[in-house]
């Protein structure tokens, strides 16, 4: 639809959170198909097809999808926004890389404690992403991290509804620079969202409060982000 804006998004959250955002003003296509497995996924010729096609690219980073650099840097689309929604998110070291050691983030402490890292991350990001600035405008929070290393951190960052927020705030940030026609309604839409989620956190607060047991049983090591906020320990059947 020409009257809309055409956007692709990395696998399905990103997909769910386009749409929540965009409404009636975007045609979101999902480059993951259903059932596949997207930590293992690449993307085929017509997926770099429409993506030069395209208006807004969203992927969710954090090493989620480990060809992004490479994809991006051989777009000839110059016009194409691409937003990282973990962007500004806090991020969890994988379990591999914690070596046995009680490190939960990659940022600064919650009481603005700044680890030397974060400085390290920074610079890296800078670099990273310094040829693709230069053919792509990239929307991101100010203190981005590095998507391009692959296994350092946890990726599943919207299993916290805080993080999900932030995501959405994102997107909806990227909308409204490559629609600003609509920015109204966009960030109606996100407010809208933004309260849900608001209320979803509420509701794990007074529901896991008073729990004498916090270790909870997943099928995969991807709820860390839900267990940090929440006080909860994750017992994995699989890895990350």
């Amino acid at each position: 639809d020409p009257n809309k804006l055409q956007v692709m998004a990395s696998f399905y959250t990103m997909y769910d959170f386009a749409q929540k955002i965009g409404g009636e003003h975007v045609q979101v296509t999902c480059m993951v198909p259903s059932g596949t497995e997207p930590h293992d996924w690449e993307p085929s010729t017509k997926d770099i097809t429409r993506m030069e096609q395209s208006d807004v690219f969203i992927y969710n980073g954090a090493g989620m999808e480990h060809w992004v650099s490479d994809v991006l840097a051989g777009l000839s689309n110059k016009k194409l926004i691409s937003v990282e929604a973990s962007q500004g998110v806090s991020l969890l070291r994988s379990a591999e890389e914690e070596d046995g050691h009680d490190h939960e983030t990659a940022h600064a402490d919650e009481d603005g404690h700044d680890h030397a890292d974060e400085e390290d991350a920074a610079v890296s990001n800078a670099a990273a992403h310094e040829d693709d600035a230069a053919d792509h405008t990239v929307v991101a929070a100010p203190d981005g991290h590095d998507a391009h290393e692959h296994g350092e951190y946890d990726p599943h960052v919207w299993l916290d509804p805080m993080n999900a927020k932030q995501e959405m705030q994102n997107i909806c940030e990227a909308f409204s620079k490559a629609d600003p026609e609509h920015r109204a309604d966009y960030q109606a839409n996100y407010e809208k969202w933004a309260k849900q989620l608001d209320e979803l956190d509420k509701t794990y607060q007074t529901t896991l409060e008073n729990l004498s047991e916090r270790n909870i049983v997943v099928a995969h090591e991807a709820y860390g982000y839900l267990c940090r906020r929440y006080n909860l320990t994750q017992v994995s059947i699989e890895g990350m």
